[in-house]
């Protein structure tokens, strides 16, 4: 007896020890994009998270894309339809893209404009956790085909139908590290900052219309 007690007490610890990523309510209304989540960091390590996007707003990420999972109340799977929206978002910020390029170039770190777009992208999304800490951040989710703005895909939902949300997104930090430049990797190392690798998933919870 003595011995279980213990072995559940270690399996409780190690389960609880783990980055966990929720949404920050617990209802999820289709009709706004806006959406807030929480992130906490339970373990003994500083972590960056690249990258926390958004969807169906500024287009596909390189890196990771959120995973929008949606079951009706019989845990039918929803599909996704594809979406072509002709943008010009992606395209704005090429000039300072361009102007990082020649200068990382100039110092011998050759990559294109658009691996540098993603660089920047990717940074712009990213989040700093400490250990035991936790965050709530904001992110714009869209999932009707009128709130869509970038090429990619959206659901064909009905208001008077029970469904349900989950968001998974999976962290490959060896791809990550392709888009890092060599100042990125040094700085994070200075500060001993680990890029976080694995896959988190939300709970379930319930998606509603207002």
């Amino acid at each position: 007896m003595k011995y279980l007690f213990v072995f559940i007490l270690i399996l409780f610890c190690s389960c609880s020890s783990k980055v966990d990523y929720n949404f920050f309510e617990n209802k999820f209304m289709a009709n706004n994009i806006h959406h807030k989540f929480i992130l906490k960091n339970p373990t003994k390590y500083d972590y960056v998270f690249y990258s926390f996007g958004s969807t169906g707003i500024d287009g596909a990420s390189i890196i990771n894309d959120n995973k929008i999972i949606i079951e009706d109340e019989k845990n039918n799977s929803i599909n996704e339809k594809d979406i072509f929206i002709n943008s010009r978002n992606y395209f704005r910020s090429y000039k300072s893209d361009s102007i990082s390029m020649n200068y990382f170039s100039s110092k011998g770190f050759h990559r294109d404009v658009y691996w540098f777009a993603s660089n920047r992208e990717m940074k712009k999304n990213s989040i700093f956790l400490n250990s035991k800490k936790k965050k709530i951040f904001n992110r714009d989710i869209a999932l009707l085909v009128d709130q869509v703005k970038s090429t990619g895909s959206y659901f064909s939902l009905k208001k008077n139908k029970k469904y349900f949300i989950q968001i998974e997104i999976d962290f490959d930090s060896v791809k990550i590290k392709e888009y890092l430049t060599p100042i990125d990797l040094d700085s994070l190392k200075r500060n001993n900052i680990k890029i976080f690798h694995g896959k988190l998933k939300t709970e379930k919870i319930l998606l509603e219309f207002d």
